[in-house]
């Protein structure tokens, strides 16, 4: 169960008492910009990966998938909204092959354009 939130920057992260979740979620988030899948977290835990599914599941209250998807995203956002990067390098660097997939991606779960976030970052 979570103990505190402690804050990391902008980002927010969850302190759990669970080693093995620690772990996972460390490994995460160290290799959100690789292709990494909920096997090559298990993998790395040295466990299978219906275990981890479970265990995370219930400590975290969230997929391994879902939590592997919700730190890529914050790095793509993070790197639409600080950086000059072109689309399709931040597709490259986020495991994914071009930029318009990355892009229907950002705009299914932003709600707009990574050029639109871009420019609304830039004028905040």
């Amino acid at each position: 169960m979570a103990k505190n939130v402690v804050r990391r920057g902008s980002a927010e992260a969850e302190a759990f008492d669970d080693p093995i979740i620690l772990q996972a979620l460390e490994f995460i988030r160290i290799n959100s910009g690789f292709s990494i899948r909920v096997p090559d977290v298990a993998r790395h835990l040295k466990r299978s990966r219906r275990t981890v599914e479970v265990r995370f599941k219930n400590v975290v209250g969230r997929s391994v998938l879902e939590e592997i998807q919700k730190v890529r995203l914050e790095s793509i956002r993070k790197l639409v909204a600080h950086t000059a990067t072109p689309f399709g390098q931040i597709a490259l660097l986020s495991g994914l092959e071009n930029a318009t997939h990355l892009g229907a991606i950002f705009k299914n779960e932003f709600g707009m354009t990574m050029g639109e976030y871009r420019e609304q970052k830039l004028n905040d």
